[in-house]
């Protein structure tokens, strides 16, 4: 967020499309809150409740490939980022040793195969361990950082961010990228006592998210690292110290998100487990070779699954369930054709700013 907030031109800037954002965000998470309600009290009685987009649009078909898609690419996606992240913690980890790119290559294959073969498949009856592992290590190297910044600062500081044409519109896909809520979402819902408090908790998250923020994007230094370990020294005692914390945090995720995403085809496809986590791996391992940065992968995720998820499926959904009129359906309608010109400019920036990544690395 610290980065993108620089090339927006600041922290006024970036609080407003922040702020916008956010509004558009409730509104589009109350449209799909409704769409859910209607469609459970349309099931069985007893019968589980949605707990993510392709369950709710599976009871629309007309919405359901889409949904699906954008939902599937996205897992895709995010694992990529999640390997990515990795592959930069092992950078500072072995930072001493200097490793070629073809040995981190290597051992990204040796990390996608351990993880989704062994951990992946049993991580749901590890219980809540991984997630309480999760939070402290993240919270661990989120500290270190912090307090590294401001005891010894590091002598690696980047160059302040150059800006292009295509630069605030991938900004900002990767505001949405931070921002996306709507599949978190769900997965609250599914766990509270009273559902009606959904509402509220929508709020309550996105207006504490937004204070959060704020709070970094007004503390962001002149030219902050486009990826958090890169301000410390690298090869340093709180440098390797961040980076295992950083790796713990991602491999958790990364495990839980794959099971979900092999769990999705094996049931959807009948694809065999082993067949499909090694297609993944591969899908996964591609796409990290492919986009030279974690901002530009942030960048495209939200620019092409983050604003579909967070904003126009849930707004869809909501159209298609209240079958509202007037004034009201008319603003739907042009929310929903200005995210998808959204969509279009940001994936397009997005993919402009890869290229060019990969002309100046030639």
């Amino acid at each position: 967020m610290s980065y993108f907030s620089t090339i927006l031109g600041g922290p006024l800037p970036t609080l407003g499309i922040l702020s916008i954002t956010q509004a558009v965000n409730i509104y589009a998470g109350e449209q799909l809150l409704g769409a859910v309600e209607k469609v459970e009290t349309q099931r069985a009685w007893g019968a589980e409740r949605v707990t993510d987009l392709p369950s709710l649009a599976g009871d629309i078909p007309s919405h359901k490939v889409a949904t699906s898609l954008s939902f599937d690419v996205n897992l895709f996606l995010v694992l990529g980022a999640y390997l990515l992240t990795m592959e930069n913690c092992l950078l500072q980890l072995l930072y001493p040793l200097q490793p070629p790119r073809l040995c981190l290559g290597t051992i990204n294959v040796v990390i996608l195969v351990s993880l989704n073969s062994t951990v992946g498949r049993t991580m749901g009856k590890l219980g809540r361990a991984p997630a309480i592992i999760s939070v402290i290590t993240i919270l661990g190297s989120m500290g270190i950082c912090l307090v590294s910044a401001y005891l010894t600062p590091a002598s690696n500081d980047e160059p302040p961010a150059k800006t292009y044409g295509y630069s605030v519109p991938a900004a900002i896909s990767g505001i949405a990228f931070a921002v996306g809520s709507q599949k978190l979402l769900l997965n609250v819902r599914a766990e509270l006592e009273d559902v009606s408090s959904s509402s509220k908790v929508l709020r309550y998250g996105l207006v504490i998210m937004f204070a959060l923020y704020g709070l970094v994007i007004c503390l962001t230094p002149p030219s902050p690292p486009s990826f958090l370990l890169d301000i410390l020294d690298a090869g340093s005692i709180s440098s390797c110290l961040a980076s295992t914390c950083l790796f713990i945090h991602v491999a958790i995720s990364f495990s839980i998100n794959s099971q979900a995403l092999v769990r999705r085809l094996v049931e959807n496809h009948n694809i065999g487990w082993f067949l499909c986590t090694s297609l993944i791996s591969i899908t996964i391992l591609i796409i990290t070779l492919l986009v030279p940065s974690f901002a530009s992968l942030t960048s495209l995720i939200g620019a092409l699954t983050s604003i579909p998820l967070t904003l126009t499926l849930p707004i869809i959904f909501g159209v298609a369930s209240a079958k509202r009129t007037g004034w009201h359906y008319r603003l739907d309608v042009s929310l929903i054709v200005l995210c998808v010109i959204l969509t279009v400019i940001t994936t397009l920036a997005s993919c402009w700013k890869i290229i060019d990544e990969w002309g100046n690395v030639t």
